[in-house]
């Protein structure tokens, strides 16, 4: 498949030519790109199965994940960890994440009751997180409410990061080809791993932010040396948990949140109020582009992976209802539950319960899953709905967002464009 950089080249070079009317439009690289892989998947498909299936994919899906998990957790936009409303935080991550996992793996068992609970719970763990890298412009869209954008921002920067712990030990107990290496072998160990990944990542992030920030202040690195440690951090994260038996997903994200309070505390207080903003560009410009060329790379991937799964017979008509349930009340009723009681007005509380899009992260858990899982029943069966979810989502967050925001706009203008908090 030495043609794929080519395409993938050409492509997200004609985009980015004509990039800002695109953007106007909410027509983003990811659905450009994955509109590419379906019409060249049409031709590849025999050819991508077998790639897929290997320990190289594995490995470097387990990279970009951890990548992934670092930039979500280091990239909310107020500077503050949980927001600017820490309660409405909690009340997403702590009490509608469980839910709507929950709600997953419930309506599986009741459409898909040849599978087990731990598949179910991969299954769930893979298309309940929500990710805006298919509607990022949604979260800048100053048409859309400035508190819902707050919300569903740290909801999309921590919620995968929370589920991949109870991802790998689902596959561990819906028997794994090869898993060693996350630690997770049984219950204790499982734990044993988490805790020592939350140590190793909070020890990474700490000592290299302050290391950073040190060598900054005496002129010993430079703008662009700086940005270079950023980008390896999540990978030696990684790799550093991963020789010690502990979960490196767990680690790379505990690092990205460690290490971006650490850069803000850093610096002065004036500047930070001048500049929160824009600390995490100057720490994260080099790693954004680094990201984005990953992330390309995966949607054009998962446009041929699209082809592979509605060729190959791995959906039913079961599937297409989970995952219809799956991108609507799957999530809304959870959200809509998790929010009674808040200070948010009922336009608020159904925006953040309707935008919640599937991007790069189900993708990676279902290509992690695809691989990992012994049984090829189950493999299957957790790559066809990932699919169809992410699929589902890029038509429904990413093209139907313009007249959404049309909506929002027309009707709630004057409530939309407050700022307040």
């Amino acid at each position: 498949m030495q043609w794929v950089p080519l395409v993938i080249g050409f492509i997200a070079t004609a985009w980015a030519l004509v990039s800002a009317p695109l953007e106007r439009v909410h027509v983003r690289v990811p659905v450009v790109l994955t509109a590419a892989g379906i019409v060249t998947g049409v031709f590849t498909h025999a050819e991508l199965a077998g790639v897929l299936n290997s320990t190289t994919t594995t490995r470097i899906a387990e990279i970009i994940l951890a990548i992934l998990l670092f930039v979500d957790a280091s990239e909310v936009r107020s500077g503050k960890p949980f927001g600017n409303n820490p309660a409405i935080a909690a009340r997403l991550l702590g009490l509608a994440l469980p839910l709507s996992i929950a709600a997953a793996v419930g309506v599986g068992a009741v459409l898909f009751p040849g599978i087990g609970v731990p598949v179910l719970v991969v299954i769930a763990c893979a298309v309940v997180p929500i990710d805006f890298a298919a509607a990022e412009s949604l979260v800048r869209d100053r048409r859309v409410p400035k508190r819902v954008r707050d919300a569903i921002n740290v909801e999309g920067g921590y919620n995968d990061g929370i589920v991949s712990p109870i991802f790998t030990y689902a596959i561990f107990l819906a028997g794994a080809t090869a898993i060693a290496h996350h630690g997770s072998h049984d219950l204790g160990s499982a734990v044993r791993s988490v805790l020592l990944a939350i140590a190793v990542g909070a020890v990474a992030g700490f000592i290299v932010g302050k290391l950073l920030s040190a060598s900054e202040h005496r002129g010993l690195t430079t703008g662009p040396a700086a940005r270079v440690v950023v980008v390896i951090l999540p990978v030696l994260t990684y790799a550093t948990a991963s020789f010690a038996s502990a979960n490196g997903f767990v680690a790379a994200f505990v690092c990205g949140i460690v290490f971006r309070q650490v850069r803000i505390n850093q610096r002065s207080a004036s500047e930070v109020a001048n500049t929160r903003r824009a600390i995490g560009d100057h720490d994260r410009a080099f790693l954004d582009d680094v990201t984005s060329l990953l992330t390309m790379g995966m949607w054009f991937v998962f446009g041929n992976v699209a082809v592979l799964v509605l060729a190959s017979g791995y959906l039913t008509a079961w599937t297409w209802v989970y995952c219809a349930l799956v991108l609507t009340v799957v999530r809304a009723i959870p959200v809509l539950l998790a929010l009674l009681g808040s200070r948010r007005t009922p336009t608020e509380r159904w925006l953040i319960a309707l935008l919640g899009p599937r991007g790069t992260t189900s993708i990676v858990f279902g290509l992690l899953a695809f691989n990992q899982l012994a049984d090829p029943d189950a493999a299957a069966s957790v790559l066809g709905v990932t699919v169809l979810v992410v699929l589902g989502s890029v038509l429904i967050h990413g093209l139907a967002a313009i007249p959404l925001v049309r909506w929002i706009d027309r009707d709630h203008g004057r409530a939309v464009n407050s700022d307040t908090a």
